[in-house]
This record gives structure tokens, sequence and C-alpha cells, in this order.
């Protein structure tokens, strides 16, 4: 059967860029192919099975193409097939879909030099940091020469498809809607198959890591990875064993006083309380209790008492009513009774629900100011920062006497960070020399600095809160 059979002259433009693609994606497999030649698990099957797992993977990245591209052909009026809207679409649409596809082809032949296989996860997170990412490839390859080629490259296909009047035959040859909608739900169901049967992984069959990176399509490993939002750590990291970690990390939590409660991966502990076993521990409650007279009964208090003026003008004082404001504003000074120096300021928007109860939306603001020895922690330098907590309150309302509780999200920023290296390694040895854990983490510069390793940031830990503190107190947080 001829694809002239299958596909009606309407999708000329669709069916020859296609054909295109799949001989790019076909060059392009080659290319990967006689690049790591020397690193393949080759013979006859193995050839085979990376070109056909390949083709399987492309005709997946097809089908999202032309589930767009039949949606369109399916909703433009018959009438309107061939006029200038359609010539507009038709052109516009198809130079901007090869200049993305042939991009693409270039970004994985980067992408390849660099990490040795399709597009990952790690492609992904590109799109977050896109400003240091250009910056990365504007330095790290020659973009005047890239751009223009990628241009001229979208061009000549471009041209090759007016040539074979791909467009002509499109704008040229009505199709009934019933036909159009046929192969709209064609498309679909193949898009859906690929969607839910199969996924990345179903790429790598071999033992060999080239051979099923190459067997991978990388717009559909982009779209996987997307999906998953996960990275493989061990595949790109230097890493220990599971068993050699949770070694360390329990060496590092031994006490004498606890004891482990498996032998497996876990850090589960029981501890037993360090306090003398003669020491007494006294608790104490302080409680505020607003009360109003009618609490008493009328039985309790004598006719005599009732008709005191100072009992009469307690009771009537404590059961009046407060006014109260749909803003307010108010200081908390528990702050300034504990350790801290600190006075944090409430705002709140108070209102009443269906059920005619009292809530508030409040947001808490408090400033602070933590010296070198502030809260027992030593600091290289003091730290100024904020906390912003917004929360939401509940209200229970007696007379003049309130109780409110609530929830707060907190968020915390200081102003404080490393200015220079030096300041970064003196943080470094000022960790090894207190005896913790502690690692400078290095970048191979295969992107930007050719090859020559920088030192980006330093690992502490795992300690406790307090003792990492007293070294990186005084910084940001990002």
């Amino acid at each position: 059967m001829k694809v002239s059979q299958i596909f009606s002259t309407r999708q000329s433009v669709l069916v020859g860029f296609s054909k295109w693609f799949l001989l790019f994606s076909l060059l392009l497999r080659i290319v990967f192919f006689i690049w790591q030649l020397a690193d393949l698990n080759l013979s006859v099957i193995s050839c085979f099975k990376i070109l056909g797992i390949g083709f399987f993977f492309d005709i997946g990245v097809l089908s999202f193409l032309f589930v767009l591209s039949n949606t369109y052909l399916l909703i433009i009026p018959k009438k309107w097939i061939g006029n200038i809207l359609d010539k507009f679409f038709i052109y516009s649409g198809t130079a901007i879909t090869l200049l993305i596809f042939v991009f693409t082809f270039f970004a994985e032949i980067t992408f390849w030099e660099e990490f040795k296989c399709r597009f990952n996860f790690v492609a992904v997170d590109y799109l977050i940091y896109t400003f240091e990412v250009v910056q990365n490839i504007h330095e790290s390859y020659p973009l005047y020469i890239l751009i223009p080629s990628m241009i001229f490259i979208s061009a000549i296909i471009y041209y090759y498809f007016y040539k074979k009047e791909f467009f002509s035959q499109t704008f040229n040859h009505k199709v009934a809607f019933k036909n159009r909608f046929f192969h709209l739900i064609i498309s679909i169901i193949v898009m859906l198959f690929y969607v839910s049967f199969v996924s990345n992984s179903n790429a790598e069959w071999s033992k060999n890591r080239y051979n099923n990176e190459i067997s991978k399509a990388g717009i559909y490993s982009f779209f996987a990875e997307l999906r998953n939002n996960k990275l493989d750590f061990k595949t790109f990291y230097n890493s220990i064993s599971d068993e050699l970690a949770f070694q360390l990390v329990r060496n590092n939590l031994k006490e004498e006083n606890a004891r482990f409660l498996a032998n497996e991966f876990s850090i589960k502990r029981k501890i037993k309380d360090s306090f003398l076993k003669n020491t007494t521990l006294f608790l104490f409650f302080f409680t505020l209790i607003s009360c109003s007279v009618r609490l008493f009964g009328q039985d309790t208090i004598s006719q005599s008492a009732r008709q005191s003026p100072t009992l009469t003008t307690f009771k009537s004082y404590v059961d009046s009513e407060i006014i109260r404001h749909k803003w307010d504003v108010s200081v908390n000074l528990l702050d300034l009774i504990g350790k801290g120096n600190n006075v944090s300021l409430f705002l709140r928007k108070n209102y009443v629900n269906r059920n005619n109860e009292s809530r508030a939306f409040r947001l808490r603001i408090m400033p602070y100011f933590l010296s070198a020895h502030s809260v027992g922690v030593k600091r290289s330098v003091p730290t100024v920062g904020l906390f912003f907590a917004p929360g939401y309150e509940w209200q229970q309302r007696s007379g003049r006497f309130m109780l409110f509780y609530g929830m707060d999200i907190r968020f915390k920023y200081d102003y404080s960070k490393l200015k220079t290296q030096e300041e970064m390694l003196a943080i470094y040895e000022k960790a090894k020399a207190k005896g913790m854990n502690v690692s400078l983490i290095e970048d191979e510069g295969r992107t930007v600095f050719n090859g020559v390793t920088t030192i980006t940031c330093v690992g502490i830990g795992p300690a406790s809160r307090a003792a990492i503190d007293i070294i990186t107190g005084h910084l940001k947080c990002y």
C-alpha cells in the first residue's frame, strides 16, 4: 500500500515533513553510532535493534505532531481551505516547526558531546536556568555560526517542500469532514498508545549504555523526562553504595544512650533518658481564666452581693463587648521576655463567617539582628534578617476577653552571603578543624572553562543544626 493511499493530498506537507524527520533522525543516529563506535556492543542483531527501536520512537514523536496538525485540518471549514488564512497558518506553522526540529537536532549533538546521552532531566533543568544556559552556550559555542546554519538548513528544506509542490497540493485538495475526522481519530489512538504503554525506559534493552541511548529519540526522551521529573543521580555523579552511606551516617549518630532499632537501611533509634534517676522534675502551668458573674449562677451569689456597686461595675465591664474593627495591628512582646531581643508585629484582617464565628487572616513580621554571639551561636559576622509568617486565625470571644489560635507559614530572609572563594575555603578549613564531615565540590568545567576545574561550593554534614550554624550561621539562604 502506498503512502498516498493512507494519507490524503491535504496532508502533503505533513507527510513530507515526516519523511524528512525520519531521514534526519536516522542520520543523527548513525552519527552517534560512529561517534561511540569503540564503546558500542556491536553485532548484526544489535545494529538492527538500534535502528528498529529508534524508528519506533521516532514514530512516537510524529504521532504528537499528527494530532496537532490533524486537529487544525479538522477545525478549518472546507470552504476556507486554500484561502489567505489557511495559507498563513500552514506556511508559518511549517516554518516554525521546521526550525524547532532543526534546532533540536543541533541541541542533541551538543548535549551528546557533554553528557554522551540523549536528552534527560538535565535538559529539562536547563529550561529553569535559561539565562545561565544561554550564557554558557554563548561562551562555549560559536553561535554566530550555529544560528545562521540552522536557519540556512531550515530554509533549504522549506524550499524543497515548496519545489515538490507539497504546499500547492495541501491548498488545492478539499477533503470531506468525515475523512479529516477519521485521520484525527487514528492519530489520537496512536498518540495515546505511546503515552499509556511506551515509556522511555523501553528503549533500554541492552546492558550497554550507548546502545540504549542511541536507540532513543531526543524529543521523546525530553518530554518523557519532563513527565517523570526525576534525575538518575548515580548515572551522572560519583557515589558510594547505599551500604557504605548508611554505615557512615550510623557511625556519626552513635551515642552511648542510644541504639538502632534495625540493622537494615535505617537510622531509627531508641534513645534512653539522659537525666539521672533521682532527678525530680517540676512542671508549672500558668493559666489565664476570664470569667463573668453569670458563671456563679443566681443561687450562688447573695442578693446583697448582686446589688453591690463594685461587683455590678466589674460584671458590666467584663461582659461588655469590644467593638472589633475590620483591620487591627498588634505587637507581640513575648520575645522580649525570652532570650530574644526582637518584637514581632501582627497585622490582622478580621471577619465573621457564615456560622457567625470570628476568624481572621494574619501576617506576622519580625525583623531580627543576630550578633556574633546571639542565642549561644558564634558567627563570624552579624546577621540581619526578616521573618514573614502569613497565617489563619480562629477566635473565641467572651466579653472583653478573646482566645485566639492559628496556623502560620514562616519565611526567613537573611542578608549575608559569601563574597569570595577565599571566604568559602576559610569555611571549609574551619569545619574541617572542628572534625566535621566536609567536602569541596568542584565543577569539571566542561561547558565554559574548557576543562579547568572550579570550586563551586562546600558540603558540610551530616551534623546538628547548631553545629553547622557555628560555621555557616552568617550566610544568606537562597
